[in-house]
Protein backbone atom coordinates (compact mmCIF):
# COMPACT_ATOMS: atom_id res chain seq x y z
CA UNK A 1 0.00 0.00 0.00
CA UNK A 2 0.92 3.84 -0.76
CA UNK A 3 0.74 5.87 2.42
CA UNK A 4 -0.13 9.20 1.81
CA UNK A 5 -1.03 12.40 4.40
CA UNK A 6 -4.30 13.62 4.31
CA UNK A 7 -5.63 16.87 4.87
CA UNK A 8 -6.38 16.73 8.49
CA UNK A 9 -2.20 16.27 9.08
CA UNK A 10 -1.33 19.56 7.13
CA UNK A 11 -4.20 21.18 9.66
CA UNK A 12 -2.68 20.16 12.97
CA UNK A 13 0.98 20.65 11.96
CA UNK A 14 0.09 23.96 10.71
CA UNK A 15 -2.14 24.94 14.00
CA UNK A 16 0.84 23.44 16.17
CA UNK A 17 3.49 25.47 14.48
CA UNK A 18 1.40 28.59 14.56
CA UNK A 19 0.27 28.42 18.12
CA UNK A 20 4.00 27.98 19.33
CA UNK A 21 5.61 30.97 17.20
CA UNK A 22 2.53 32.90 18.01
CA UNK A 23 3.23 32.19 21.72
CA UNK A 24 7.07 32.88 21.67
CA UNK A 25 6.76 35.84 19.75
CA UNK A 26 3.83 37.17 22.28
CA UNK A 27 5.21 36.06 24.89
CA UNK A 28 2.20 34.15 25.79
CA UNK A 29 2.53 30.45 27.15
CA UNK A 30 -1.15 29.96 26.69
CA UNK A 31 -0.37 29.76 23.33
CA UNK A 32 2.04 27.33 23.80
CA UNK A 33 -0.07 25.24 25.54
CA UNK A 34 -2.88 25.32 22.62
CA UNK A 35 -0.46 23.33 20.34
CA UNK A 36 0.08 20.66 23.01
CA UNK A 37 -3.46 18.69 21.25
CA UNK A 38 -2.55 19.15 17.95
CA UNK A 39 1.11 18.33 18.38
CA UNK A 40 -0.03 14.79 20.22
CA UNK A 41 -2.60 13.99 17.49
CA UNK A 42 0.78 14.10 15.26
CA UNK A 43 2.63 12.43 16.93
CA UNK A 44 0.09 9.71 17.06
CA UNK A 45 -0.85 10.05 13.73
CA UNK A 46 3.11 9.06 12.68
CA UNK A 47 3.04 6.33 14.81
CA UNK A 48 -0.45 5.03 14.06
CA UNK A 49 0.35 5.66 10.17
CA UNK A 50 3.56 3.88 10.14
CA UNK A 51 2.48 0.78 8.91
CA UNK A 52 -1.59 0.34 7.28
CA UNK A 53 -1.59 -3.17 5.98
CA UNK A 54 -5.18 -4.87 5.67
CA UNK A 55 -4.98 -8.77 3.91
CA UNK A 56 -8.09 -8.94 1.53
CA UNK A 57 -9.78 -12.32 -0.11
CA UNK A 58 -12.25 -12.41 -2.30
CA UNK A 59 -14.83 -15.17 -3.19
CA UNK A 60 -18.10 -15.95 -5.09
CA UNK A 61 -20.74 -17.94 -4.01
CA UNK A 62 -21.06 -19.51 -7.51
CA UNK A 63 -18.85 -20.24 -10.63
CA UNK A 64 -22.14 -19.51 -12.63
CA UNK A 65 -25.07 -17.15 -13.17
CA UNK A 66 -27.83 -16.16 -15.70
CA UNK A 67 -28.55 -12.59 -16.86
CA UNK A 68 -30.78 -10.36 -14.30
CA UNK A 69 -29.15 -12.27 -11.02
CA UNK A 70 -27.52 -11.58 -8.90
CA UNK A 71 -24.30 -13.52 -7.15
CA UNK A 72 -22.28 -12.76 -3.62
CA UNK A 73 -18.92 -11.52 -3.74
CA UNK A 74 -18.07 -12.63 -0.12
CA UNK A 75 -14.57 -10.14 1.06
CA UNK A 76 -12.90 -10.87 3.95
CA UNK A 77 -10.91 -8.12 5.78
CA UNK A 78 -7.90 -8.87 8.30
CA UNK A 79 -6.38 -5.49 9.94
CA UNK A 80 -2.47 -6.22 10.24
CA UNK A 81 -0.84 -4.08 12.99
CA UNK A 82 -2.88 -1.66 13.61
CA UNK A 83 -6.63 -0.59 13.70
CA UNK A 84 -7.74 1.05 10.31
CA UNK A 85 -10.94 2.53 9.01
CA UNK A 86 -11.49 1.69 5.44
CA UNK A 87 -13.63 2.34 2.64
CA UNK A 88 -14.31 -1.16 0.54
CA UNK A 89 -15.20 -0.63 -3.55
CA UNK A 90 -15.64 -3.84 -5.51
CA UNK A 91 -13.97 -3.62 -9.03
CA UNK A 92 -15.92 -5.05 -11.97
CA UNK A 93 -15.86 -5.21 -15.78
CA UNK A 94 -18.80 -4.46 -17.85
CA UNK A 95 -21.33 -6.43 -18.29
CA UNK A 96 -21.20 -6.43 -14.44
CA UNK A 97 -22.56 -3.78 -11.50
CA UNK A 98 -22.22 -3.66 -8.47
CA UNK A 99 -26.09 -3.36 -6.37
CA UNK A 100 -24.56 -0.88 -3.39
CA UNK A 101 -22.02 1.71 -3.05
CA UNK A 102 -18.82 1.72 -1.70
CA UNK A 103 -18.83 0.08 2.50
CA UNK A 104 -17.20 1.68 5.02
CA UNK A 105 -15.59 -0.67 7.48
CA UNK A 106 -13.56 -0.13 10.86
CA UNK A 107 -11.36 -3.12 12.15
CA UNK A 108 -9.17 -3.36 15.17
CA UNK A 109 -5.96 -4.80 15.23
CA UNK A 110 -6.04 -8.48 13.89
CA UNK A 111 -9.84 -8.35 13.34
CA UNK A 112 -11.27 -9.83 10.69
CA UNK A 113 -15.04 -8.94 9.38
CA UNK A 114 -16.56 -10.36 6.33
CA UNK A 115 -18.25 -8.36 3.69
CA UNK A 116 -21.07 -9.93 1.33
CA UNK A 117 -21.43 -7.42 -1.85
CA UNK A 118 -24.05 -8.41 -4.17
CA UNK A 119 -23.54 -8.02 -8.05
CA UNK A 120 -25.87 -7.73 -11.21
CA UNK A 121 -25.26 -9.95 -13.38
CA UNK A 122 -26.03 -7.72 -16.95
CA UNK A 123 -24.56 -9.24 -19.66
CA UNK A 124 -23.80 -12.78 -20.81
CA UNK A 125 -19.87 -13.60 -20.88
CA UNK A 126 -16.94 -14.98 -18.75
CA UNK A 127 -15.53 -12.25 -16.64
CA UNK A 128 -12.77 -11.98 -14.28
CA UNK A 129 -13.94 -10.78 -10.95
CA UNK A 130 -12.70 -10.66 -7.54
CA UNK A 131 -11.17 -7.45 -7.47
CA UNK A 132 -11.18 -4.97 -4.87
CA UNK A 133 -10.14 -1.05 -4.25
CA UNK A 134 -9.30 -0.17 -0.61
CA UNK A 135 -9.01 3.28 0.90
CA UNK A 136 -7.73 2.61 4.08
CA UNK A 137 -7.11 5.34 7.59
CA UNK A 138 -5.52 4.97 10.36
CA UNK A 139 -7.53 5.79 13.49
CA UNK A 140 -6.47 9.77 14.06
CA UNK A 141 -7.08 10.70 9.89
CA UNK A 142 -3.46 11.88 9.35
CA UNK A 143 -2.30 9.12 6.65
CA UNK A 144 -4.94 7.16 4.29
CA UNK A 145 -3.45 3.80 1.97
CA UNK A 146 -4.92 2.91 -1.09
CA UNK A 147 -4.82 -0.33 -2.91
CA UNK A 148 -6.14 -2.54 -5.09
CA UNK A 149 -6.57 -6.51 -5.60
CA UNK A 150 -6.68 -8.37 -8.64
CA UNK A 151 -9.54 -10.52 -9.91
CA UNK A 152 -8.78 -13.78 -8.74
CA UNK A 153 -11.73 -16.20 -10.05
CA UNK A 154 -14.00 -16.33 -12.46
CA UNK A 155 -18.05 -16.14 -13.40
CA UNK A 156 -19.71 -16.97 -16.34
CA UNK A 157 -23.16 -15.47 -17.20
CA UNK A 158 -25.22 -17.73 -19.18
CA UNK A 159 -27.55 -16.22 -21.49
CA UNK A 160 -31.43 -16.37 -20.74
CA UNK A 161 -33.32 -18.65 -22.40
CA UNK A 162 -36.47 -18.99 -22.86
CA UNK A 163 -38.95 -22.03 -23.28
CA UNK A 164 -39.59 -22.56 -27.24
CA UNK A 165 -42.74 -24.52 -28.43
CA UNK A 166 -41.71 -24.90 -31.25
CA UNK A 167 -38.52 -26.36 -33.28
CA UNK A 168 -37.18 -27.31 -36.26
CA UNK A 169 -37.24 -30.93 -36.73
CA UNK A 170 -34.58 -32.43 -39.25
CA UNK A 171 -35.58 -34.41 -42.55
CA UNK A 172 -33.81 -37.43 -41.47
CA UNK A 173 -33.51 -38.41 -37.53
CA UNK A 174 -31.18 -40.89 -35.99
CA UNK A 175 -31.43 -44.47 -34.21
CA UNK A 176 -31.61 -43.25 -30.75
CA UNK A 177 -35.02 -42.92 -29.09
CA UNK A 178 -36.19 -39.23 -29.04
CA UNK A 179 -38.99 -37.13 -29.42
CA UNK A 180 -39.18 -36.15 -33.64
CA UNK A 181 -41.10 -38.09 -35.34
CA UNK A 182 -39.46 -40.25 -37.90
CA UNK A 183 -40.49 -40.73 -41.73
CA UNK A 184 -39.44 -44.60 -41.24
CA UNK A 185 -41.78 -47.03 -40.40
CA UNK A 186 -41.11 -49.09 -37.01
CA UNK A 187 -42.74 -49.54 -33.88
CA UNK A 188 -44.05 -46.07 -32.55
CA UNK A 189 -47.51 -44.34 -31.58
CA UNK A 190 -48.09 -42.25 -34.59
CA UNK A 191 -50.23 -44.21 -36.89
CA UNK A 192 -48.48 -44.02 -40.39
CA UNK A 193 -50.52 -46.29 -42.59
CA UNK A 194 -53.23 -49.46 -42.88
CA UNK A 195 -52.12 -52.25 -45.04
CA UNK A 196 -53.29 -55.95 -45.47
CA UNK A 197 -51.45 -58.47 -43.23
CA UNK A 198 -48.12 -60.81 -44.53
CA UNK A 199 -46.83 -63.57 -42.88
CA UNK A 200 -43.69 -62.32 -40.67
CA UNK A 201 -45.78 -59.41 -39.23
CA UNK A 202 -45.75 -58.51 -35.84
CA UNK A 203 -49.50 -59.82 -34.14
CA UNK A 204 -49.07 -57.16 -31.92
CA UNK A 205 -49.54 -54.38 -35.06
CA UNK A 206 -52.68 -56.36 -35.98
CA UNK A 207 -55.53 -53.58 -36.11
CA UNK A 208 -58.42 -55.31 -34.46
CA UNK A 209 -61.21 -52.87 -36.03
CA UNK A 210 -59.77 -52.25 -39.44
CA UNK A 211 -60.03 -56.33 -39.34
CA UNK A 212 -63.45 -56.45 -38.26
CA UNK A 213 -64.64 -54.09 -40.69
CA UNK A 214 -63.29 -55.89 -43.86
CA UNK A 215 -63.27 -59.25 -42.29
CA UNK A 216 -59.56 -60.07 -42.89
CA UNK A 217 -56.29 -59.23 -41.22
CA UNK A 218 -55.01 -55.93 -41.31
CA UNK A 219 -51.77 -54.27 -40.04
CA UNK A 220 -51.19 -50.84 -38.60
CA UNK A 221 -47.89 -49.18 -39.26
CA UNK A 222 -46.51 -46.57 -37.21
CA UNK A 223 -44.11 -44.10 -37.56
CA UNK A 224 -41.56 -44.12 -34.37
CA UNK A 225 -40.26 -41.19 -31.95
CA UNK A 226 -36.40 -40.76 -32.88
CA UNK A 227 -33.73 -38.14 -32.16
CA UNK A 228 -31.95 -36.00 -34.55
CA UNK A 229 -28.61 -34.25 -34.82
CA UNK A 230 -28.59 -30.52 -34.97
CA UNK A 231 -25.33 -28.26 -35.46
CA UNK A 232 -25.75 -24.40 -34.88
CA UNK A 233 -23.24 -22.32 -37.17
CA UNK A 234 -22.18 -18.96 -35.84
CA UNK A 235 -21.26 -16.41 -37.73
CA UNK A 236 -17.92 -14.68 -35.87
CA UNK A 237 -16.16 -13.09 -39.04
CA UNK A 238 -18.64 -9.96 -38.92
CA UNK A 239 -21.10 -8.11 -37.68
CA UNK A 240 -22.79 -5.10 -37.13
CA UNK A 241 -22.43 -3.26 -33.63
CA UNK A 242 -23.94 -0.64 -32.25
CA UNK A 243 -23.07 0.30 -28.45
CA UNK A 244 -22.67 -2.67 -26.45
CA UNK A 245 -25.23 -4.65 -28.32
CA UNK A 246 -24.34 -6.22 -32.03
CA UNK A 247 -26.04 -9.32 -33.93
CA UNK A 248 -23.45 -11.51 -32.32
CA UNK A 249 -25.29 -10.67 -28.94
CA UNK A 250 -28.68 -11.66 -31.27
CA UNK A 251 -26.18 -15.28 -32.24
CA UNK A 252 -25.45 -16.09 -28.57
CA UNK A 253 -28.95 -15.50 -27.15
CA UNK A 254 -30.50 -17.64 -30.51
CA UNK A 255 -27.65 -20.53 -30.62
CA UNK A 256 -28.16 -21.00 -26.38
CA UNK A 257 -32.47 -20.92 -26.91
CA UNK A 258 -32.10 -23.02 -29.47
CA UNK A 259 -29.71 -25.74 -28.27
CA UNK A 260 -31.40 -25.59 -24.89
CA UNK A 261 -34.61 -26.87 -26.99
CA UNK A 262 -33.42 -29.09 -28.82
CA UNK A 263 -31.36 -31.29 -25.61
CA UNK A 264 -34.28 -31.26 -23.94
CA UNK A 265 -35.99 -32.82 -26.80
CA UNK A 266 -32.86 -35.65 -26.71
CA UNK A 267 -31.47 -34.39 -29.82
CA UNK A 268 -27.66 -34.33 -30.05
CA UNK A 269 -26.46 -30.58 -30.65
CA UNK A 270 -22.46 -29.36 -31.71
CA UNK A 271 -21.46 -25.77 -32.68
CA UNK A 272 -19.47 -24.43 -34.97
CA UNK A 273 -17.87 -21.25 -35.20
CA UNK A 274 -16.93 -19.64 -38.54
CA UNK A 275 -14.36 -16.45 -37.87
CA UNK A 276 -10.86 -16.04 -38.85
CA UNK A 277 -10.43 -19.91 -36.95
CA UNK A 278 -13.09 -22.17 -37.21
CA UNK A 279 -13.93 -23.17 -33.52
CA UNK A 280 -16.09 -26.26 -33.06
CA UNK A 281 -17.86 -28.73 -30.54
CA UNK A 282 -19.24 -32.02 -32.14
CA UNK A 283 -22.53 -33.20 -31.34
CA UNK A 284 -23.52 -34.25 -28.31
CA UNK A 285 -26.68 -34.70 -25.67
CA UNK A 286 -26.97 -34.18 -21.72
CA UNK A 287 -26.80 -31.39 -19.05
CA UNK A 288 -22.79 -31.72 -19.57
CA UNK A 289 -23.05 -30.97 -23.10
CA UNK A 290 -25.07 -28.26 -22.97
CA UNK A 291 -22.45 -26.65 -20.45
CA UNK A 292 -19.93 -27.18 -23.07
CA UNK A 293 -21.62 -25.86 -25.22
CA UNK A 294 -22.94 -22.55 -23.64
CA UNK A 295 -19.08 -22.36 -22.21
CA UNK A 296 -17.65 -22.30 -25.72
CA UNK A 297 -20.36 -19.53 -27.01
CA UNK A 298 -18.99 -17.45 -24.04
CA UNK A 299 -16.01 -17.20 -25.90
CA UNK A 300 -17.45 -16.02 -29.05
CA UNK A 301 -15.41 -13.34 -30.56
CA UNK A 302 -15.82 -11.48 -34.04
CA UNK A 303 -11.88 -12.27 -35.51
CA UNK A 304 -11.59 -11.03 -38.79
CA UNK A 305 -9.10 -12.49 -41.23
CA UNK A 306 -7.70 -12.14 -45.17
CA UNK A 307 -7.12 -15.86 -45.07
CA UNK A 308 -9.90 -17.88 -44.36
CA UNK A 309 -11.23 -21.75 -45.11
CA UNK A 310 -14.32 -21.21 -45.61
CA UNK A 311 -16.81 -24.18 -45.52
CA UNK A 312 -13.88 -26.71 -46.55
CA UNK A 313 -12.20 -25.83 -42.86
CA UNK A 314 -15.03 -27.81 -40.97
CA UNK A 315 -13.78 -30.87 -39.78
CA UNK A 316 -16.44 -33.61 -40.92
CA UNK A 317 -17.07 -34.89 -37.51
CA UNK A 318 -18.74 -31.48 -36.59
CA UNK A 319 -21.28 -32.07 -39.50
CA UNK A 320 -22.44 -35.67 -39.50
CA UNK A 321 -24.68 -37.20 -42.17
CA UNK A 322 -28.62 -36.09 -42.23
CA UNK A 323 -27.80 -33.59 -39.52
CA UNK A 324 -29.78 -30.43 -39.69
CA UNK A 325 -27.48 -27.46 -40.10
CA UNK A 326 -29.02 -23.80 -38.18
CA UNK A 327 -26.92 -21.03 -40.01
CA UNK A 328 -27.31 -17.81 -37.65
CA UNK A 329 -25.19 -14.86 -39.43
CA UNK A 330 -26.27 -11.66 -40.48
CA UNK A 331 -24.62 -11.86 -43.72
CA UNK A 332 -22.64 -9.26 -44.02
CA UNK A 333 -19.47 -10.75 -45.05
CA UNK A 334 -19.84 -12.60 -49.12
CA UNK A 335 -17.06 -14.89 -47.68
CA UNK A 336 -19.87 -16.56 -44.92
CA UNK A 337 -22.61 -15.85 -47.54
CA UNK A 338 -20.72 -18.28 -49.65
CA UNK A 339 -19.50 -20.92 -47.15
CA UNK A 340 -23.27 -21.61 -46.66
CA UNK A 341 -23.91 -21.94 -49.83
CA UNK A 342 -20.92 -24.46 -50.27
CA UNK A 343 -22.95 -26.35 -47.34
CA UNK A 344 -26.15 -25.96 -48.76
CA UNK A 345 -24.72 -27.10 -52.08
CA UNK A 346 -23.25 -30.48 -50.23
CA UNK A 347 -27.08 -31.35 -49.61
CA UNK A 348 -26.89 -30.83 -46.06
CA UNK A 349 -30.81 -30.20 -44.13
CA UNK A 350 -29.67 -26.49 -43.65
CA UNK A 351 -31.95 -23.21 -42.35
CA UNK A 352 -30.84 -19.94 -42.06
CA UNK A 353 -31.78 -17.41 -39.08
CA UNK A 354 -30.38 -13.87 -40.80
CA UNK A 355 -29.81 -11.41 -37.61
CA UNK A 356 -30.95 -8.25 -38.86
CA UNK A 357 -28.25 -6.03 -38.43
CA UNK A 358 -30.71 -2.74 -39.23
CA UNK A 359 -31.49 -2.16 -35.54
CA UNK A 360 -27.62 -1.20 -35.24
CA UNK A 361 -26.74 0.77 -38.54
CA UNK A 362 -26.58 4.57 -37.84
CA UNK A 363 -29.65 6.92 -39.03
CA UNK A 364 -30.07 8.02 -42.99
CA UNK A 365 -28.62 12.02 -43.12
CA UNK A 366 -29.31 12.33 -46.12
CA UNK A 367 -30.75 11.75 -49.98
CA UNK A 368 -27.49 10.13 -50.61
CA UNK A 369 -27.50 8.06 -47.76
CA UNK A 370 -30.99 6.93 -48.41
CA UNK A 371 -29.94 5.83 -51.85
CA UNK A 372 -27.13 3.63 -50.33
CA UNK A 373 -29.17 1.95 -47.65
CA UNK A 374 -32.01 1.30 -50.63
CA UNK A 375 -28.94 -0.46 -52.80
CA UNK A 376 -27.84 -2.34 -49.71
CA UNK A 377 -31.08 -3.49 -49.07
CA UNK A 378 -31.85 -4.71 -52.45
CA UNK A 379 -28.32 -6.81 -52.39
CA UNK A 380 -29.34 -8.10 -48.96
CA UNK A 381 -32.09 -9.45 -50.88
CA UNK A 382 -30.50 -10.90 -53.86
CA UNK A 383 -28.72 -13.02 -51.21
CA UNK A 384 -31.65 -14.10 -49.44
CA UNK A 385 -33.41 -15.42 -53.01
CA UNK A 386 -30.05 -17.33 -53.38
CA UNK A 387 -30.55 -19.49 -50.74
CA UNK A 388 -34.25 -19.89 -51.38
CA UNK A 389 -34.13 -21.18 -54.85
CA UNK A 390 -31.65 -23.65 -53.96
CA UNK A 391 -34.27 -24.82 -51.56
CA UNK A 392 -32.90 -23.41 -48.28
CA UNK A 393 -35.34 -21.71 -45.47
CA UNK A 394 -34.22 -18.26 -44.67
CA UNK A 395 -35.78 -15.93 -42.26
CA UNK A 396 -34.81 -12.67 -40.30
CA UNK A 397 -35.25 -12.39 -36.96
CA UNK A 398 -35.24 -8.86 -34.88
CA UNK A 399 -33.77 -7.73 -31.52
CA UNK A 400 -37.26 -7.08 -30.24
CA UNK A 401 -38.92 -10.20 -32.02
CA UNK A 402 -39.44 -13.63 -30.21
CA UNK A 403 -37.30 -15.99 -31.28
CA UNK A 404 -40.34 -18.44 -32.10
CA UNK A 405 -41.08 -15.98 -35.00
CA UNK A 406 -38.60 -16.54 -37.13
CA UNK A 407 -38.97 -20.54 -36.75
CA UNK A 408 -42.37 -20.20 -37.50
CA UNK A 409 -41.24 -18.59 -40.71
CA UNK A 410 -38.58 -21.53 -41.42
CA UNK A 411 -40.81 -24.19 -40.47
CA UNK A 412 -43.71 -23.05 -42.97
CA UNK A 413 -40.97 -22.68 -45.78
CA UNK A 414 -39.88 -26.32 -45.06
CA UNK A 415 -43.03 -27.80 -44.84
CA UNK A 416 -43.78 -26.24 -48.16
CA UNK A 417 -40.66 -27.30 -50.36
CA UNK A 418 -41.29 -31.33 -48.80
CA UNK A 419 -45.15 -31.35 -50.11
CA UNK A 420 -43.26 -29.85 -53.97
CA UNK A 421 -40.74 -32.57 -53.51
CA UNK A 422 -43.24 -35.23 -52.05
Amino acid sequence: MTRRPTYRLGAYVALAVVAVVGGLALARPELVALAAPSALLVGLGLVAGRRLDVAVSVTVDRQRGVEGQDVELLATLTAVGHDARMEVAVVLPDGLAAVDDATIVGLKAGESRSLRIPVRCERWGAYRLGGVRLRVVDPYGMFNATAATRPTTTLKVYPQAPVLRRLLAPLETQLQLGTVRSRHRATGVELAELRPYAPGDDARAISWRATARRQELWVAERHPERSGDVVLVLDTLAEARAGAAGTLDLAVRAATVLLSGHLARRDRVGVVGLGGTVTWLRPGMGAVQRYRLVDALLTSRILPTAVWAGAAGIPVRALPPQALVIGLSPLLDERVVRAFADLAGRSVDMALVELDPDAFLPPVEGESDRLARRLWALERDNVRRRFLRRGVAVAAWQAHESFETPLARLEAFRRTTRRASA
